[in-house]
């Protein structure tokens, strides 16, 4: 897929517009299905997923905190719902696990790890592409300031996870400009990939919110997703810290 990229310009607006269409298809046909959408206080569904899907960890949590209070206001409860709250934290580590080892492509047979990875890339919303390319440029570029997806010096943990996917973001625009220079025709092309992929992140939500049903958005989904971001923040931050002389160094924190 990193061949693709270096190949082809238009490969990630490509994909984020086919995944647009289809999944403004199935939330079409799911809502229709469902009625999840019918009452009159529906259209508080939409606005409370927005948070979610934006890049500042603090405002996702916001976001899972006002979809929780929404559930609350107009669902009934039941306590069992809570035993979702740990299985979506597990599943969260292992979609990490698992995006992974299928980037690497370590899983056979080998179309698996697309396969994988799309399911993956569904949970964590934004796809396969974004989070293999940006893997594969970390692993060429680890650690340095401008080029590395997600460096983690100078800054704190708790600065490095509220950030972790602004920095991802601005290193990509950096890579893309680099890879095809900065003309009127990439501009255009990085302007539209910056306006599709928060609309798939968005439909992709909505997906899972129309899919499963709210208590299982609510109560698995958003624990998985914030545990998935925590837990690539701390991977990434605690492997990779300075040492005495202020140099990087990929640390093993097994402690075996």
């Amino acid at each position: 897929m990193y061949k693709q990229f270096r190949a082809d310009k238009y490969f990630f607006l490509k994909y984020y517009i086919i995944n647009l269409i289809f999944y403004s298809v199935a939330c079409s046909a799911l809502a229709f299905y469902t009625g999840l959408f019918s009452g009159p206080y529906a259209w508080l569904w939409f606005l409370a997923i927005v948070p979610v899907i934006l890049p500042d960890f603090k405002v996702i949590a916001v976001g899972g905190a006002i979809c929780t209070g929404l559930f609350f206001y107009f669902m009934p409860f039941h306590w069992w719902y809570l035993l979702g709250i740990p299985l979506g934290a597990y599943l969260g580590v292992q979609s990490g696990t698992w995006m992974h080892n299928a980037c690497h492509g370590n899983l056979k047979p080998k179309w698996m790890n697309r396969v994988v990875g799309e399911l993956c890339g569904l949970q964590q919303l934004p796809g396969v592409p974004g989070w293999w390319v940006t893997h594969i440029i970390h692993h060429q570029y680890p650690d340095d300031p401008d080029l590395d997806p997600h460096p983690s010096h100078g800054v704190t943990y708790w600065g490095f996870i509220r950030n972790m996917k602004v920095i991802m973001r601005k290193a990509m625009t950096n890579n893309f400009f680099n890879l095809w220079g900065k003309t009127k025709e990439t501009k255009r092309i990085w302007a539209m990939v910056d306006l599709t992929l928060p609309i798939n992140r968005y439909l992709r939500a909505l997906f899972m919110l129309l899919l499963f049903s709210p208590p299982v958005f609510v109560f698995v989904w958003i624990p998985s997703y914030l545990a998935n971001i925590t837990f690539y923040a701390h991977l990434n931050y605690a492997t990779h810290r300075p040492n005495e002389k202020g140099d990087f160094e990929i640390l093993d924190v097994n402690r075996s």
